[in-house]
Formats: structure tokens, sequence, C-alpha cells
């Protein structure tokens, strides 16, 4: 008996998943050996980038795209026009970008120069560097509607270099500290993972130290994200002798946001924005509108997050999906408002309206995170944590009287 079709094309799209995203068990290390050949998916990708500044190539690149990486791929491939380097120029080598994307120019321009080239590579291949990295879009066209939080370091070269330093370093120390502490939770500080919820304390009580690790939580990415945007600007500016005003901040001021509109969309990084927006918020438009592309780019932040765990074998957790999801009901419950009362969502109340939601939401996404290992993650290695070096073993009366309390108090 003859088997259905859809039964082939079921078989034949597991097959290609699996050649992709391999079973734990058939998956091997990166090496020095195979990272050559690991990476190769790189160099259709890089040539589909340098071509985006190209002349005519148009259907080349439509014809490049099943090789390529989805999200970045659409933005240069799918576009009938050259994509422009700096909006509303014609140039197409006058600006820089994003922070890595100026480095990755700045290398292509300087570290193959020759006495008898003034110009190696060509400003294609310049361009094409630069777009490969190109994460915000920032002077891209494909960017332009991106927001850019304002600068609040001194512009003076000097002193730019001494502030980001200084926030740097601080940065660091908060982020070694918190993640030194995430270790020390019982059962959340371990590879195995354990949940932030114990269930032997009271309701009151559970909940209470659950939000308490929640806001840790947040406070620890927004210290590892504003630490490399400082060692980026740190590079750009003091050894690429870039100006200043040309690195931005990566993230506003999350804390600060009195909306979830003004959460997402102006206070968080935008680093992964147009990767969401293809995913799910351009086919979320097609079905349902600005509705749709709302839910659909949450959805797709979701998706993302939950296959980068999957990628690296922590399986999969709907609740980290059905967060994003439940930001994106949240926008559009903001929206409603504004249609009903005329007014935004702000002020005072906003800010209270997004503490809630975002913490209270945020339990599930960060215990789906932490029950699957992530506490015990070695991103600080022991050779430069000043908190385990220095710090934990100065405090005499740690291993004696804090731990014991500690675990004590969540049996």
């Amino acid at each position: 008996m003859q088997r259905p079709v859809w039964d082939d094309v079921l078989y034949a799209s597991s097959k290609a998943f699996r050649t992709l995203v391999p079973l734990a068990q058939d998956r091997q290390p990166v090496t020095w050996q195979n990272a050559v050949q690991r990476h190769a998916y790189f160099v259709p990708f890089y040539f589909l980038a340098y071509l985006a500044r190209r002349k005519d190539t148009y259907y080349m690149r439509i014809l490049l795209l099943p090789t390529n990486m989805v999200a970045r791929a659409d933005v240069l491939g799918r576009r009938r026009e050259m994509l422009r380097f700096r909006v509303n120029t014609r140039r197409p080598n006058e600006g820089w970008g994003d922070s890595i994307a100026r480095i990755a120019r700045w290398v292509s321009q300087r570290c193959l120069q020759s006495s008898t080239s003034k110009h190696f590579p060509p400003p294609a291949l310049a361009d094409a560097n630069e777009l490969v990295v190109a994460l915000r879009g920032i002077g891209w066209k494909f960017g332009k509607n991106t927001y850019i939080p304002p600068e609040h370091r001194p512009l003076q070269r000097s002193s730019y270099l001494k502030s980001t330093f200084l926030q740097g370093v601080k940065n660091f120390l908060v982020f070694d500290f918190l993640l030194s502490v995430f270790r020390e939770v019982p059962g959340v500080g371990t590879t195995n993972g354990g949940s932030i919820f114990f269930h032997s304390l009271p309701l009151a009580q559970r909940y209470l130290v659950s939000t308490f690790i929640v806001v840790l939580a947040g406070v620890f990415f927004l210290a590892g994200f504003a630490m490399a945007d400082a060692i980026g600007a740190l590079i750009g500016v003091g050894i690429l002798r870039h100006e200043p005003k040309d690195w931005p901040p990566l993230m506003g001021n999350p804390w600060a946001a009195d909306s979830l509109h003004d959460f997402w969309a102006r206070q968080w990084h935008q680093n992964a924005r147009r990767t969401f927006l293809i995913f799910g918020g351009i086919p979320g438009r097609m079905v349902a509108g600005s509705i749709g592309m709302v839910m659909g780019t949450f959805l797709g932040s979701g998706l993302f997050h939950e296959a980068s765990m999957y990628l690296i074998d922590r399986g999969i957790d709907a609740r980290g999906i059905l967060f994003f999801i439940l930001n994106g009901v949240g926008l559009v419950f903001e929206w409603a408002v504004y249609k009903l009362t005329g007014r935004k969502v702000s002020g005072p109340l906003g800010r209270v309206w997004t503490w809630v939601f975002v913490l209270s939401l945020g339990q599930m996404l960060v215990d789906s995170w932490l029950v699957r290992g992530l506490g015990g993650s070695e991103i600080i290695p022991l050779w430069l944590s000043p908190t385990r070096l220095w710090l934990f073993p100065a405090i005499p009366w740690l291993d004696t009287t804090i731990r014991p309390a500690l675990l004590r108090f969540l049996r």
C-alpha cells in the first residue's frame, strides 16, 4: 500500500530539521578541526551582504535566500533596491553603523592596507563587512525606525572614555556579584537547575522570594548588557578613534518605563528587533493587521528565545513563549485603553502597571530558565571573578552562618 504524500513530506521535513538541529546524542562539539565546516553557512550569507550593495543583483539574491540565515538574509535579499548605507544619502561608503559593525568596518579597511593601496578593501567589501554584523541597522535604511536611547555621557573624548570605563567596571562587578549570588541559592545555582518557587514556604513568603529573585535577574541582565556595551564603546572610541557620538547607548532605562510600549520599544535593547519582525511581526500583520503584527512579533521573540535554549540541549518550556505572548496582549490592552479614553498609558500609574506586569509575568520566564540550569552557568570563570576570588572568602561567616541559615529558610 502506497504511503500518503503527507507522510513523506513530514518525514523529509523532520530529516531536514535534524540536519540543522541534531539530537543531543548526535551533536559534536565545535573544534579547531571542524570549525570551518561548521561555519560554512556564513560564506553565502557574506556573499549576499556583498550583493546587497551591488546594482541589478535582485534575482541573484532571491536565489541565494534558501541557503542563508533567514531573518538577517531577508533584509539583504528581498529588497529590489540597493540598501542605502546612510538614510537620505546616495554615497554607499559614508557613515559607520552600530557598535560591532563599526569594528568590522574599521578592521576590513585597515588591517589589510598596504603602502601601495590606500583604499583596500574596496567600499563594496567594507559595506558587506558592516552589513553582516549590523544588528540595529544604525545608518542603514532598514534600521531608520529603530529607537536610539539618548546619550548621557559627556561627548568630549577623554571624559567619555573615563565615564564609559567606570560604567563598564561597575557593571562587571554587579554582573559578577549577582552571578555568584545565584550560584549560592539552593537548587537554583546548579547546572541541573531548580525552581525559584520554594513550595516549603508559606504562599506570601514563596512569592516574595521569587519576586526578589526576578528583580535580581533583571539587574543581572541589565548589568550584562551595559558591560558588553561599554567594552564595545571603549574599543571603538579609545582604540579605533571613532567619535563618541557614533557610539550611542545600547539600552535606555527599563526601570523608568511607564508603559509596556515604552519598555519594549524604547527602554529595552533593539538588537533583535528586525529578527522578531521577520519571524512573526510581518506574517502576523498579513493575517490580522496591526494587532497581528504586535502579537506575531512577541510570538517570534518567544520562539527565538526558546530556540536558543533548545540548541544548548535545555529542551522547550512553553512558559518562556507564553511570557512574550502575554506581553503582546498587554500592549494590545494599552492600545485599547488609548482608543477608548484618548489617553496613553503613562505617568506614575503607568509605571506601576509596567512593574507589576513585567515582574509578575517575568517569574514564569525566569523560572523556566533557572529550572533548566542557567543559574549554574560559568559565564565568568573563577580566575576572573572578584566575588568568588576575594569577596566571598573575605566573609568568614558566609559558610558558618549565611549558607546554613539560607538553607533552613528555604527548606
